[in-house]
């Protein structure tokens, strides 16, 4: 619901309800050999029109991260972002989940992820909302390839003859 409040700091009346956010999520955009690692990144931003594509704040910090960014006050040291939930569905359509994390004071998120099999994966993080923030949700897809077969070493070319004679 939305809760009506009263600011003795500027006499105006203010409405809280939850504000809308956004999330992005990247990953390699090049090819990706098999059994490499690579790094899921991205953002969930708050999109309020008073702090719009500042960080999503988790609950517990949301006072002081006000106070900060509204009244002029010192950034809280540790203030935590939100949980982001990050899936895939590989090129077998099989979809399955590949990690939570959460993002930080600035909105970064990063979550490592080693794909199992070649080919499309399409990739989805996920932020459930909060007290604070509507849900939001990015999707993006990367490539994975077969590892190269070796070459093989080449035979190397036996020494003429004429080398292994000693004067």
């Amino acid at each position: 619901g939305i809760v009506m409040a009263l600011n003795s700091y500027d006499g105006q009346v203010y409405a809280f309800a939850k504000g809308p956010s956004s999330t992005t999520v990247t990953a390699p955009q090049t090819q990706v050999t098999l059994g490499e690692k690579v790094m899921i990144t991205g953002s969930v931003l708050d999109q309020t029109p008073a702090q719009a594509g500042t960080a999503a704040i988790s609950d517990a910090d949301m006072g002081l991260w006000m106070e900060y960014l509204h009244m002029q006050k010192e950034a809280p040291a540790m203030a935590s972002g939100v949980e982001v939930v990050v899936d895939v569905v590989d090129a077998n359509g099989n979809y399955y989940n590949i990690g939570t994390t959460t993002s930080t004071s600035s909105g970064f998120y990063g979550l490592e992820f080693t794909p199992e099999i070649p080919g499309m994966y399409y990739i989805y993080a996920t932020f459930a909302g909060s007290k604070s923030y509507g849900s939001s949700y990015a999707e993006t897809a990367m490539t994975v390839v077969d590892a190269p077969a070796p070459t093989p070493e080449p035979t190397p070319t036996p020494a003429p003859m004429t080398d292994t004679y000693i004067a």
